[in-house]
């Protein structure tokens, strides 16, 4: 009798921990995958945007979809996928912008660069007399970088756009 109480304790004892593991492996996988959905341009979208909070210059249907250039670079060959969206406000003459896109191939991603910085130059050029002060500086601090397989341009706030920046680094880094 003492030992079938003894074998009962154990199994029961067994079957907690099981569960106990089985319960926090299922946090961890759902984490992972977590980590994994973000970390695309939409992700890096949606933190920069989180980091911003209602400042946030950009809503979706500023969203840029189905063309074959965007910001100077030509998505097709280049890129395997992309967020991008741009708001030019008139009344404040001043466009807000984001471009974050995966190269096809890490060959590609220069190529990419290069493009956003012609278009950066090319637009200079031909709004200066539009843009007010703001709108100029909004250009100016404009930042163009690479994360891996990564390119984003950044032309949100007239500072250094150092949140979005920083959110993109968190989620594709």
């Amino acid at each position: 009798m003492t030992k079938s109480i003894y074998l009962n304790k154990k199994r029961r004892f067994l079957c907690f921990i099981l569960s106990l593991l089985m319960f926090f492996s299922c946090f961890s996988s759902t984490a992972v995958l977590t980590s994994a959905a973000s970390k695309t341009p939409a992700g890096a979208y949606a933190a920069v945007k989180k980091a911003y909070g209602e400042k946030f210059k950009l809503s979706s249907k500023n969203r840029i979809k189905n063309k074959a250039v965007i910001f100077g670079v030509r998505i097709k060959g280049n890129v395997s996928s992309y967020y991008a969206a741009s708001k030019l406000s008139k009344g404040s003459k001043k466009e807000h912008a984001i471009f974050i896109c995966k190269a096809s191939e890490s060959s590609k991603v220069s190529t990419i660069k290069s493009a956003l910085k012609k278009w950066k130059e090319n637009e200079m050029g031909s709004l200066n007399n539009y843009l007010n002060s703001d709108g100029k500086k909004l250009f100016k601090n404009m930042k163009i970088g690479v994360i891996g397989d990564y390119v984003y341009m950044v032309m949100l706030d007239v500072s250094k756009n150092t949140k979005a920046v920083k959110a993109i680094k968190k989620t594709l880094g």
